[in-house]
């Protein structure tokens, strides 16, 4: 179809392709490729992601040990053919295994034959127990110095196994071989039936020496606020970072210097890169340059489009993986992508001054104040503070006692968007506009002294202005779609009705034809009378906002993730655990 051809010649065209001698001819020859290859099994040719290495699937641990039951504490807990173990340090490698078996299930009455259990590691059998009667057992054995040498994980494979719904015993499908009750190496217990969780956390066993964090370390933007909550991410897990700044590629102030203070100056095997797509390959080239590689990168993007365009096709030859905030950017990006692509929201923790003050921002005392916030440099079409004007003189039409808060930065840089602004403010007497850049301390300041936050945008990558309004208890009214709903929902905020139409001209990086919410105005005009009437309410959905944002968004729990997903790489590879 003409979108597969789109993808194909966008690629072949790109700036990367034409820097590598032989692209011509690879742009003649691909045609014919593209031709004869069909697509995968259940995805649209506008959805094909550039060719790229086929990756190896990996094993997750604990693969092949089936869920807990009623009697599973006693008995153990059933495990397949093959049980995938985590590797862990040791320093006898004395490993016991202890379980059940029903040899009568496993042969069904007729052959009672001895059963085999093996270990092994590397393609290496390590150990081998053969049991000849029903019921519990123990395995005791010492393994050898090197048997984890270069692998990741080691397997206990049973020589026979029986799935009870193919002879005639109920529906059960499972693969069933014996069942576990502990399995420990050394001071290490892997597996634990009488415990809760059954099995060891990946990260407490194979913790990540740390990584290479690189991004808009001090910019006070967005995408730089991002990689902060990263960094409280990493510090809340305990995973040590070091910091290269890239900030010399905004035009934003470089003053917030609160996550160099705990960066380290090792230089570890992964490299954690929050840039954005159409940044990553020239991050990627300067990092080159620089002579600072990496065994394994993981690129940070955010995308605020259903589907992420095939201009930016060519940064996913520069990283390993990719991480997203939200949702809405996993299914923006993850079927373009020939790499893994896992869902890691923003943390969000700060706290504003004891005793904010209006008037430090000429605010009025008594006024129940609405903002809306955002940065030219992200596009006004995008944010749309128009809906968000026109709903708040809809609501405060016939009142006194509200304000219309709009707080913005780099207009300087969008003159026509600025005076689009200005005109629609020209007749609306309440309402206050705060220009300029303010210092992160500022903006929590700001947020702290306002009551509702007010978001009618078009497309959200996470929303961070919203979630920071709620983790304050602050109410928010914000179109009901796009990545927000990770968080938001009518217990805890106010989403606003829409309708999704194609973006009918393309704006900025953000090409035309793909959907883009239009929030219904009087709906968000509606709920803002309601919670200028009913303070109970604004109490309500602040209260359970804060709840949720804290319980969801912390660094604690936003960094529980981030030692998992490192874990599960460094149990994949161990080289990752390297320092470099």
């Amino acid at each position: 179809g003409p979108h597969h051809w789109r993808h194909v010649l966008a690629l072949a065209l790109s700036s990367e392709a034409r820097a590598k001698p032989g692209w011509l001819l690879r742009l003649l020859c691909w045609p014919m490729q593209a031709a004869l290859l069909p697509p995968p099994d259940g995805i649209a040719l506008t959805a094909l992601a550039p060719p790229g290495p086929a990756r190896r699937p990996y094993p997750a641990p604990y693969i092949g040990l089936h869920g807990v039951e009623r009697d599973s504490a006693q008995a153990g807990i059933w495990v397949g053919p093959t049980l995938s173990l985590p590797l862990c340090a040791f320093s006898t490698g004395r490993v016991c295994i202890t379980g059940t078996l029903d040899l009568a299930l496993l042969s069904r009455g007729l052959n009672l034959s001895a059963f085999r259990l093996e270990v092994h590691a590397a393609g290496q059998l390590l150990h081998s127990a053969v049991l000849t009667h029903s019921g519990h057992f123990s395995i005791d054995f010492v393994l050898p110095r090197n048997a984890f040498a270069n692998c990741s994980q080691w397997e206990l494979r049973a020589s026979k196994h029986v799935i009870p719904g193919a002879v005639g015993l109920g529906q059960d499908s499972r693969p069933l071989a014996w069942r576990v009750i502990q399995i420990r190496v050394d001071d290490h217990t892997l597996v634990d039936s009488t415990q809760s969780p059954c099995t060891a956390a990946i990260e407490s066993l194979v913790p990540a020496r740390g990584v290479n964090l690189i991004g808009y370390l001090t910019a006070e933007l967005g995408i730089g606020e991002g990689t902060r909550a990263l960094a409280r991410s990493l510090q809340a897990a305990d995973v040590p970072y070091s910091a290269i700044d890239v900030g010399f590629q905004t035009q934003h102030p470089r003053r917030d210097a609160s996550m160099l203070a705990r960066a380290v100056k090792t230089r570890f095997a992964i490299d954690l890169l929050y840039v954005n797509a159409d940044q990553t390959v020239a991050t990627a080239d300067y990092l080159k340059r620089k002579k600072l590689s990496a065994h394994y990168r993981i690129g940070y993007w955010v995308w605020e489009q259903p589907q992420l365009p095939s201009s930016v096709f060519g940064a996913f030859a520069h990283v390993d993986e990719i991480w997203v905030p939200s949702s809405f950017a996993y299914q923006a990006i993850a079927p373009y992508a020939p790499v893994p692509v896992n869902i890691i929201p923003h943390a969000i923790e700060f706290a504003p001054s004891p005793q904010p003050s209006r008037s430090e921002f000429g605010l009025p005392q008594h006024q129940i104040l609405v903002l809306v916030m955002y940065d030219f440099h992200s596009y006004q079409y995008r944010k749309n503070p128009q809906a968000a004007v026109a709903a708040f003189r809809q609501a405060a039409a016939d009142r006194r006692d509200a304000t219309l808060v709009i707080k913005t930065i780099n207009s300087q840089h969008h003159t026509a968007a600025r005076q689009a602004l200005k005109d629609e403010l020209s007749d609306l007497p309440n309402v206050i506009l705060i220009d300029q850049f303010l210092t992160r301390q500022q903006t929590w300041d700001l947020q702290a002294c306002c009551d509702i936050l007010l978001s009618l945008h078009r497309a959200e990558g996470f929303g961070l202005a919203l979630a920071e309004m709620m983790y304050l208890g602050k109410p928010v009214v914000a179109t009901g779609w796009s990545a927000n709903l990770d968080f938001m929902t009518p217990d805890n905020s106010m989403p606003v009705q829409y309708q999704l139409q194609p973006l009918q001209n393309a704006v900025g990086v953000y090409p035309a034809g793909q959907l883009w919410a239009e929030a219904d105005t009087s709906h968000a005009a509606h709920c803002l009378s309601q919670l200028f009437d009913q303070p109970a309410l604004r109490q309500r959905l602040g209260t359970q906002a804060a709840a949720d944002i804290r319980r969801q968004l912390s660094p604690q729990a936003v960094g529980a993730q981030v030692a998992r997903r490192l874990a599960m790489l460094c149990t994949w590879q161990p080289l990752l655990n390297a320092v470099i």
